[in-house]
């Protein structure tokens, strides 16, 4: 392991890199929250308009941004293991039970969807995994959403969401109160900010993130900020650590290298077959200042607990951008969001510039210009002339407004959506009448458009899925059942309580991310369900044992009506479920016969109303002869 000096060397010279590299990246992820927040104009726009002219902002990126992220809210996906051997999948199902658990403790769906929206905003999100023991002194797994303006990688990384990434750091200000509560007081005490390692690195890069001006560093040895806080840096580097893969009698064995020159002789002699290799570790150092609080293996050693989730990359800028970039251009270039605010802004100043009335009057034209512009307004006086008076005065002009000013207003903020691919279907704001059928293929052209933000959230579900189950087996299950936490498997057939232990969990695994059942995705797989299911009883196939988890129904009935199933078949060594459907196969046969005869017997309806009239209009002209005529003799 690195020395501590080696390793501040380190962390100093990638964070100075990167912060270089990514400088016009950071200015413009900043630009974008402004602006996704209403904040749409400089300071030297609001100097030069003064108070004379209006600066107007019509936010239309708010309502994207909100569509885009309401996406993610409805169609929320779920973290699932499947082994590799049929016999582990009770197992299985243990490991996916505790890392929905710790999902749902860490309230881990809201803290992706905020991650996700970092990501369209700017391009970059972080989403951190790591142990807390404030609430639970056993500990437990917290997940937390971190300032993307604080995070500094591997320029050199190019995969999706940076999964080839060498280190990442995560940079933060921390008071040294908190520092002495978690590593001590003499250690927290002992805190010196050398401005020689981060003075060029607070300057240029840590001020910025922050955007407040009270948080200017003097450059001494006691550098700090105003409230006493320090920056402290988690730093997550890759190194690789060769190992000896054993074949010994008792099965594959693997040892480190240092074990594995005590028995290389043995092992020759015996003819035992062994082979080298090298395998990826993630290490974890805490520096504040130039103390390292902490270094050693990260939580995860086989993932990084700093977990990147990136939008399109831009190498220009060593970096990533989302969807506001697109309505608000980059810093030499402006978009439709401007030019929205623009033309709002002149339209207003120019109606509130107008004339509002007044005269063109000379100035021999009153008897008393003082009282002529007193009383000009009021309608109860009289304004006294001289003769001809009249004939010298006209109202003054006012001025015109822009004729096509109208349809350059309706063109500008038509394209603030526009040019992010979300149409008008997507945001809900479809103001004319169109089939359904239309307005759901628009929607989903418009999600074909955001697949790869999708894609770039199902991989990080994918990588917090591998890492959350190695977080599981070590720390939160345990040796024996009498020291372990109790997990309740909710799966159909199984239901049951059972302790977490260690050795009961899968090692090898298949990480499945699939859809959640949330309230629209279970509306439409209930929809496709009822259509289904007639036809498969029909034909002998019975329905699923999760099928009622996907009925549009409160999760403490659907819970309990499970329940009162398995109840049933235990009792009756029935199959509950195939009755109900079968059940409802019936009823809708029923209802289908229903409806059929009732179509039926409107037919008949209609057609004797058709012969009615038919006969009606053949007999009128009888009738009429009749009455002209008489009847023939």
């Amino acid at each position: 392991m690195k020395q501590d000096d080696e390793i501040i060397e380190e962390i100093a010279r990638h964070l100075r890199q990167s912060a270089s590299a990514t400088k016009d990246w950071r200015l413009e992820a900043q630009r974008a929250y402004d602006f996704a927040a209403g904040n749409q104009y400089s300071q030297e726009d609001i100097q030069a308009a003064g108070n004379e002219r209006p600066l107007i902002v019509f936010n239309r990126i708010g309502p994207v941004l909100d569509s885009v992220v309401g996406l993610e809210v409805a169609n929320r996906h779920e973290i699932r293991f499947v082994p590799t051997e049929r016999s582990d999948a009770k197992v299985s199902e243990l490991l996916s039970t505790a890392v929905e658990w710790v999902m749902d403790r860490a309230n881990g769906e809201i803290v992706i969807n905020k991650v996700f929206r970092d990501v369209a905003t700017c391009g970059l999100g972080m989403l951190a995994v790591n142990l807390n023991y404030d609430r639970d002194p056993d500990g437990e797994i917290v997940l937390t959403r971190e300032d993307p303006l604080s995070v500094y990688w591997d320029i050199n990384s190019s995969q999706p969401n940076a999964t080839d990434r060498r280190w990442v750091a995560l940079v933060k200000l921390v008071p040294v109160s908190e520092i002495a509560d978690s590593w001590g007081e003499d250690l927290a005490e002992g805190i010196v900010v050398d401005t020689e390692t981060w003075g060029e690195f607070l300057s240029d890069s840590l001020r910025p993130q922050n955007g407040d001006p009270r948080f200017a560093y003097q450059f001494d040895k006691a550098m700090r900020s105003p409230d006493d806080r320090v920056p402290v840096v988690e730093y997550q580097y890759l190194k690789k650590e060769p190992f000896y893969r054993v074949w010994l009698p008792t099965g594959q064995e693997e040892i480190d290298p240092k074990m594995f020159r005590d028995i290389k002789q043995e092992l020759d002699a015996q003819g035992i077959r062994y082979v080298k290799q090298t395998r990826k570790i993630w290490y974890r150092a805490i520096v504040a200042g130039n103390t390292v609080l902490d270094h050693q293996k990260s939580p995860c050693p086989e993932h990084s607990t700093l977990h990147l989730m990136c939008g399109k990359r831009d190498d220009s800028v060593s970096g990533w951008y989302g969807l506001v970039r697109a309505m608000i251009g980059t810093q030499d270039v402006s978009g439709p969001q401007q030019l929205v605010n623009k033309l709002y802004s002149e339209a207003v100043h120019t109606v509130s510039t107008n004339s509002k009335g007044g005269l063109l009057a000379e100035t021999d034209a009153f008897e008393d210009p003082r009282d002529a512009e007193a009383a000009w307004s009021s309608g109860d006086q009289i304004i006294w002339m001289r003769p001809g008076g009249l004939q010298r005065i006209q109202p003054k002009p006012l001025g015109d407004y822009p004729s096509s000013l109208d349809r350059l207003l309706q063109w500008a903020t038509q394209a603030v959506p526009e040019v992010t691919g979300v149409n008008f279907e997507l945001l809900g704001m479809v103001q004319r009448d169109q089939p359904g059928i239309v307005e759901d293929s628009r929607r989903q052209a418009a999600m074909t458009i955001l697949a790869e933000y999708f894609d770039a959230l199902r991989l990080l579900r994918s990588e917090l899925g591998r890492c959350l189950a190695y977080m599981v087996s070590e720390y939160m299950a345990g040796d024996s059942p009498q020291d372990s936490r109790m997990i309740r498997i909710a799966g159909a057939g199984f239901e049951q309580v059972v302790p977490l232990v260690k050795d009961a969990l899968v090692q090898k695994f298949d990480v499945v991310v699939d859809e959640a059942p949330t309230a629209n995705q279970k509306e439409r797989t209930w929809r496709v369900l009822m259509e289904l299911m007639p036809m498969a009883m029909q034909m002998g196939m019975q329905p699923p044992p999760q099928w009622i988890e996907y009925a549009p129904l409160p999760a403490t009935l659907i819970e309990a009506w499970t329940q009162s199933m398995a109840q049933a078949q235990q009792a009756q060594g029935q199959n509950p479920q195939a009755e109900i459907m079968q059940r409802m196969v019936e009823a809708e046969a029923a209802k289908a016969e229903s409806a059929a005869q009732l179509n039926l017997a409107k037919t008949q309806e209609s057609a004797a109303k058709a012969a009615q009239i038919l006969q009606d209009t053949q007999m009128k002209p009888a009738e009429l002869q009749i009455r002209n005529f008489g009847a023939p003799i």
